[in-house]
């Protein structure tokens, strides 16, 4: 009954039911295209610790990845980057990442595995961005150390409080991640390739005839 009238509610619980369960989430993530719901992709600034109803850039319903949900980062880790949202507004920058959101706590391979799925995507490429994950730990630490001294803001000339200057977040090269990476990384820490997988845009596409798949 909940599927065939509430779709989009009932396979966002599926989801996050089987969380940490990738090979059921990769069955459910196929059960949803095959009903033409799209599952997006978790965003940094879009996406709740949990699977969660959204909106597709058509305005229709779909459902966001959450970011709990991803294989060695769980919802302790993401809180910092929740409760910023809801103080601040979405992050625009890798700056207002480190200053905002207090990430003292995170480990490389958590914040390896946010990088990989593209939960950082709108902040910077992937490449760039794992090859600077010490550089962004280490600045992240030293916000954090500033706001427990109370040096996070200070003041100009004219009495007005502004930020206190934050050290040189310039990204590191990185080498250009090929679609195959993406697939692999994807696969092992969500348990199916949600971000541009063109297998599933065929299938979204009105014109096509496929029918339900499984990857292998």
């Amino acid at each position: 009954y909940f599927k065939a009238n509430y779709p989009v509610e009932y396979l966002t619980a599926l989801l996050n039911s089987h969380s940490g369960q990738q090979e059921r989430i990769a069955a459910d993530v196929d059960e949803c295209t095959r009903l033409k719901i799209r599952v997006l992709p978790p965003n940094i600034n879009q996406s709740n610790a949990n699977v969660a109803i959204g909106t597709d850039f058509q305005g229709n319903s779909a459902i966001r990845f959450g970011l709990g949900a991803i294989k060695h980062v769980g919802h302790g880790a993401v809180e910092p980057f929740l409760a910023s949202r809801e103080t601040k507004g979405p992050f625009g920058s890798l700056e207002e990442l480190c200053r905002n959101a207090d990430l003292a706590s995170m480990n490389r391979r958590t914040l390896e595995s946010l990088i990989k799925v593209g939960a950082l995507d709108d902040l910077g490429s992937r490449g760039p961005l794992l090859a600077s994950v010490e550089r962004i730990l280490s600045i992240s630490q030293q916000e954090s150390r500033r706001r427990q001294l109370g040096q996070t803001t200070m003041f100009d000339l004219f009495g007005d409080s502004v930020d206190a200057p934050l050290g040189s977040l310039e990204l590191l090269p990185g080498d250009e991640v090929t679609s195959r990476e993406r697939y692999s990384w994807e696969r092992e820490l969500m348990g199916k390739q949600i971000s541009a997988n063109p297998i599933n845009e065929l299938a979204f596409d009105p014109k096509t005839r496929a029918i339900a798949f499984r990857d292998e």
